[in-house]
């Protein structure tokens, strides 16, 4: 990554070279950090409470110990990986607008669920690969007493023994591409499915 000042030097320098007036740019941080997780195996829950991008770079991670992903806050968008998980891999807990993006590239294994979305103002949007292993769980499941939930299934592989998408709550469901595989595929109580 160039920084500013560097780059301002650069156009500085080629200014001088043709004979251009070079205006000084302030350049603004995006508001999203982008952030690799910082081992290959985490034992700990990892919180999210602000737009953050996980480029994986084609890496495989561990949740081990019951760790997971948290996103309480903010965009979670995740790309180029897989996250295995020995218990669950992804917690929406939505304290006020909590959205996880699930790229195509993205493949996702749990024991038990991929992604559980517990409050009102969860939101996911996915195109991954989602796994349960134990056969008890759905890859993606919703709190039996949270209302006010979106799902957007855009494509991926949702792959289960049992349920594929549980939701016993208030849930908007919209799925326009994709595979859903278990005994069910959709458990949807109410809301809106699409």
């Amino acid at each position: 990554m160039i920084k500013s000042k560097k780059l301002m030097g650069i156009f500085a320098a080629m200014a001088m070279v043709v004979g251009l007036t070079v205006t000084p740019v302030t350049v603004n941080a995006s508001s999203v950090q982008s952030v690799v997780l910082p081992s290959e195996v985490t034992t700990q829950d990892i919180i999210i409470e602000e737009d953050t991008e996980w480029d994986l770079q084609g890496k495989t991670y561990e949740l081990q110990n019951g760790s997971r992903v948290l996103v309480k806050n903010g965009t979670l968008t995740v790309k180029n990986g897989t996250i295995i998980a020995d218990v669950d891999a992804f917690y929406v807990v939505s304290e006020g607008n909590a959205v996880l993006n699930l790229e195509s590239d993205v493949n996702v294994t749990a024991r038990d669920c991929c992604v559980v979305l517990k409050n009102q103002g969860a939101v996911l949007n996915t195109e991954a690969n989602l796994v349960s292993t134990s056969g008890n769980y759905a890859p993606i499941q919703g709190n039996g007493s949270a209302g006010g939930i979106q799902v957007n299934i855009t494509g991926g592989t949702i792959k289960s023994a049992d349920v594929g998408v549980y939701f016993p709550s208030k849930t908007e469901l919209n799925i326009s591409g994709g595979r859903i595989e278990g005994k069910s595929a959709i458990y949807h109580k109410s809301g809106k499915l699409t």
